[in-house]
């Protein structure tokens, strides 16, 4: 998914028009929506890292095998 943002309406156009060869969907929105959803995104990220790696600790410890 490729987030982009501004309060310009034909900037928001040309950066689209510049994505439109990637096949994934384009979501526009106003530049402090995207930059919010920016934060989000790399914060549910980051999670996600953080967990599977206190679960891969977990099964060195155990001795359990960790799913790929």
């Amino acid at each position: 998914m490729v987030i982009i943002g501004s309060k310009e309406s034909s900037t928001l156009d040309r950066v689209e028009e510049l994505y439109s060869a990637l096949d994934s969907p384009i979501v526009r929105m106003d530049l402090a929506s995207a930059e919010m959803t920016k934060h989000a995104i790399n914060s549910y990220l980051a999670t996600c890292v953080s967990f599977i790696n206190e679960i891969s600790n977990l099964c060195d410890e155990s001795g359990a095998d960790a799913p790929e």
